[in-house]
């Protein structure tokens, strides 16, 4: 539940400030009752102390409705508004939020609390520029608040309002001194804006703070390599070693250095020799920088995988608590096919906190790709309960579950996904492709057939369901025009794929056309001879055309690769049998 504390006095005195001013005594001034209010105003003061008795009961609807009502009553009532305007931000409704705090405002301007709303509606509302003048504003009003210095820099910033943000920035260091963090990110801001110098000046000013800070040096380090001072970059280098030579930030700057040279082996190097030596005083920061800049290069360039994957293990094992060091190694595992280990990175940044939907997604990906069935329930379980408006996590669970003969569970979850896939148009082809499957499991023919021609519709090219729509219809025997049309497309599309070919050869016998019906699958086999289903299909073809021997030769090697059922009775009785 939400903690939303509130001063009853305070509210008493909020309201009071409107009626007509009370006499004074010798003593003090008469604070209002309920009897030197006026009845709309009493009326006012009890909805808004109703929605916030609300809010603290979790309500927010019955919380909305009454500060409604509070301001239907005063339309001046600023607290009320800003209420509302709070309630929308958490719906994440920020157009309704802003016409609330837009209200708020007029009643109530220059409202500490108003304001902050204001900029975080802004925000939401990508209105930057209007933003910054709120900060701007806050400032003005409440200098001595850190954070809206902070917040201002950081939209100068993303704006690229660079000098503008240096200013604030000095701002701020004048009115509550200087500091290690204000000094870099000034220095990162003069970077930005190419004043090199007077970056250099700050970062030298850094050093003599504390000379054996390596920390220090590489801030300086970065000025050289940005500003490609290669003299000075090696001076420095020579200058750290002397000052902190047990200090990996040294290898962490020239593993840079090396990497935004495309000098690849010698940045792994000095990365592996850091990593390995298991230096103490590591600034584990810009090594791991380096290894996130790394991965790119190994996508490009993936003979450098097997490397980085080794100084990925070194890192996590000097810094067990890295969230990204995990999701790098994750993703090179996955790319690698080592799903069983990917996922138990993934988990690791999972259990460290990292809860994005992304995780949730890669860990359902690599249990899909390697076949790790049981993971998979488990992983689509857990994130269907953190992310239940998501359709990923019912896609899996139903796969899961159709795959185990769970058809009834498997159409709930496929029903109630594929109501979540909002415009994700391959996804919802997905989810009406596995239901086609369901129905069909559950001799729901008309619903399976519905299902596929909804997932054609929303994705004509897809090669599966055309060939698992055309297929079942064959077995059918049912709408054979588009059965056929459907296994002929597929081929087209996916000419050497030989369960694709198999489909359109099958749906010919159907439709008696066996001399057609040969020569097609006669180029399965060509692209692969161990699949007992096209051997046996052969085989029921052959023996349409009275090739008994051949069809009989074709029947022994689909049951010697394993086909079971009707096929040994094809071959004890020497002639076609219906499957049953």
């Amino acid at each position: 539940m939400r903690k939303l504390l509130f001063s009853l006095v305070a509210v008493v005195c909020l309201f009071a400030c409107k009626t007509k001013a009370p006499q004074k005594t010798e003593i003090a001034q008469v604070q209002p009752s309920e009897d030197t209010l006026t009845k709309k105003e009493v009326q006012e003061m009890r909805l808004y102390l109703d929605g916030k008795k609300a809010l603290l009961l979790d309500d927010p609807i019955q919380a909305q409705g009454d500060f409604e009502e509070c301001l239907r009553i005063n339309p001046q009532a600023s607290a009320a508004a800003l209420e509302l305007a709070k309630i929308y931000i958490q719906r994440r409704e920020f157009a309704r939020a802003a016409y609330f705090i837009d209200l708020a405002e007029k009643a109530s301007p220059n409202q500490e609390e108003v304001l902050q709303n204001k900029a975080l509606i802004q925000l939401a509302n990508k209105q930057n520029q209007e933003a910054i003048k709120t900060y701007k504003g806050l400032i003005k009003s409440f200098p001595n608040q850190v954070q809206y210095y902070l917040a201002l820099i950081s939209l100068q910033e993303q704006n690229k309002q660079i000098d503008e943000a240096i200013k604030t920035l000095e701002a701020l260091q004048q009115r509550f001194g200087v500091q290690e963090e204000y000094r870099v990110r000034e220095i990162r801001l003069l970077e930005m804006s190419g004043k090199w110098s007077k970056a250099e000046e700050l970062a030298e000013k850094l050093i003599q703070s504390n000379p054996r800070e390596g920390a220090y040096y590489a801030v300086l380090l970065e000025i050289y390599l940005a500003s490609k001072q290669e003299a000075k970059f090696a001076q420095c280098i020579e200058r750290m070693r002397v000052a902190c030579p047990n200090d990996a930030t040294v290898a962490g700057v020239l593993a840079q250095y090396y990497l935004q040279s495309k000098r690849y082996t010698e940045s792994m190097d000095a990365l592996e020799k850091v990593l390995s030596e298991n230096t103490g005083n590591a600034n584990l920061n810009i090594i791991e920088e380096v290894l996130a800049q790394l991965a790119p290069v190994v996508e490009a360039e993936p003979e450098y995988l097997p490397r980085l994957q080794k100084l990925l293990d070194l890192y996590v094992l000097r810094n067990s608590n890295s969230i990204r060091a995990y999701l790098m190694l994750g993703d090179l595992q996955a790319r690698n096919k080592q799903y069983l280990q990917a996922l138990n990175n993934y988990q690791k940044s999972a259990n460290l906190g990292f809860h994005d939907w992304i995780i949730w997604q890669q860990m359902m990906l690599v249990c899909s790709e390697g076949n790790l069935t049981d993971s998979l329930m488990k992983v689509s379980k857990q994130a269907l309960d953190l992310f239940s408006e998501q359709a990923m996590p019912y896609y899996f669970i139903a796969q899961v579950n159709l795959e185990t003969s769970q058809y009834d569970s498997a159409l709930y979850y496929l029903q109630e996904g594929s109501v979540r896939c909002a415009d994700n148009k391959p996804l919802k082809a997905q989810f009406y492709s596995l239901l086609g499957d369901t129905y069909h499991k559950l001799n729901r023919n008309a619903a399976s057939d519905s299902s596929y021609e909804t997932a054609l519709f929303l994705e004509p090219s897809n090669v599966y369901v055309m060939n698992n729509y055309a297929y079942y219809l064959s077995q059918r025997r049912f709408n054979l025009t588009r059965a056929h049309d459907l296994a002929k497309q597929a081929c087209a599309l996916d000419p050497k794929n030989a369960n694709f070919i198999d489909t359109y050869a099958w749906v010919l016998f159907q439709e008696e056309k066996y001399n057609e019906a040969k020569d097609i699958l006669l180029k399965a086999l060509q692209l692969t001879d161990k699949n007992a289903t096209i051997w046996e299909h052969y085989g029921d073809i052959q023996s349409k055309l009275g090739l008994i021997d051949q069809a009989l030769l074709s029947w022994q090697t689909a049951r010697d690769l394993g086909a079971k059922g009707v096929v040994v009775e094809k071959i004890r009785e020497k002639r076609y049998l219906e499957a049953k």
